[in-house]
């Protein structure tokens, strides 16, 4: 066969060419497009994820939609894994997030945004699109206590590109090699490379916060908060299977999490998060401690810098740095693999990024402030 089927940490199945022929052995070319589509079909699939979850909350709970100060927020987050093996991986993720304030909505606020995904991995570029929006609506139950519900809906395509792979029709018998010129003469393939379809999610957070803050300046005087939530997605469980009539449901994905920064001094803030991903028989768990440093806490020149220290359970480190002025964000860290799979990547897991950069719009005097922090 010209190629093989893996799983991998960050997807479902990526393809590789192994780059050599034996005619010996050598299926037909309707067969062997039957077993792929089969088992791309099969596999179960895991959604993408980023090892600063706590600046992707679009992918944690739908729930936190909305759960900031300021009136806009924009995220976007990158992260390119693996770089090291012929067989890398890209993930890219956009946000934006509003929250809906009205003064006959008493001591509660909707909210409402709009995610984007792209996601691809292997020689056969598998790839994930998606396009989701998210609702939810949080009610104050006490002088800094908060309860949020959110919902979640995408539509999803996966494909992947032929140009990558290598078929039994290109092998060359006068040459005894393979020959790109070569057409690989599978039109049943390239009918069946794009899968659509539907999925939903839900989730609840409870958010504690040492201050009711309903200032018009907020002079990070009291910043303690904890967020402590589930996020669950792919409640239809849809079929992603690119072969008809080999359906193939998509596993439901549970994200409980913590996320929690704690003021320890005038200027000084202790951050603690982690996370868990269940998705059918994937499991990932990953926590993440750091220090931030307020340098100027002043209204309109407001600078900090936070070290993170990840780990990803039985898989590796995650050293991290992040800035914040005013209300723009910027993180970026570099995976170190530990596992098993630092033999074929020498401990090189691969960087990523977030960005992220939220709006203050002046109220009315209609309007009370959002006491989120």
């Amino acid at each position: 066969m010209g190629y093989t089927i893996r799983r991998s940490t960050g997807n479902s199945c990526a393809v590789e060419s192994i780059g050599r022929f034996i005619v010996a052995k050598r299926l037909s070319g309707m067969m062997l497009l039957i077993v792929f589509l089969f088992f791309c079909g099969q596999i179960r699939g895991q959604d993408m994820h980023f090892a600063q979850f706590h600046n992707a909350l679009f992918h944690l709970n739908p729930a936190l939609t909305g759960i900031f100060r300021g009136d806009l927020r924009f995220s976007g987050n990158f992260r390119n894994q693996w770089r090291s093996v012929p067989v890398d991986y890209e993930t890219y993720a956009l946000g934006m997030d509003a929250r809906f304030t009205h003064k006959q909505l008493k001591d509660g606020f909707f909210a409402g945004g709009v995610v984007m995904d792209y996601d691809r991995s292997g020689y056969s570029r598998l790839t994930l699109q998606n396009l989701g929006v998210q609702f939810s609506y949080t009610q104050q139950l006490g002088e800094g206590v908060f309860l949020s519900a959110g919902m979640h809906a995408a539509v999803n395509q996966r494909s992947f590109d032929l140009g990558g792979l290598t078929f039994d029709n290109q092998y060359n018998e006068t040459m005894g090699a393979y020959d790109p010129v070569l057409s690989p003469d599978e039109e049943f393939l390239a009918e069946n490379n794009r899968k659509m379809f539907m999925s939903y999610g839900t989730g609840l957070n409870f958010r504690y916060q040492n201050s009711d803050n309903q200032a018009l300046i907020d002079r990070l005087e009291r910043r303690t908060k904890i967020d402590v939530g589930l996020g669950i997605f792919h409640l239809n469980r849809p079929d992603q299977s690119f072969v008809e009539g080999f359906g193939q449901a998509l596993s439901m994905r549970f994200v409980p999490y913590v996320l929690g920064t704690f003021q320890v001094g005038e200027n000084m803030d202790l951050i603690g998060n982690v996370a868990a991903f269940f998705q059918g028989p994937y499991r990932e768990t990953i926590g993440v401690l750091g220090g931030r440093l307020h340098l100027n806490r002043d209204p309109g020149s407001q600078l900090a810098v936070q070290l993170n220290f990840g780990y990803r359970f039985e898989d590796g480190l995650v050293p991290g740095l992040e800035f914040f002025y005013q209300g723009l964000r910027f993180g970026l860290n570099y995976d170190l693999n530990t596992s098993d799979f630092d033999v074929a990547t020498d401990g090189r897991g691969g960087p990523e990024i977030s960005v992220g950069y939220v709006v203050r719009f002046v109220p009315r005097l209609a309007y009370k402030v959002c006491p989120i922090i």
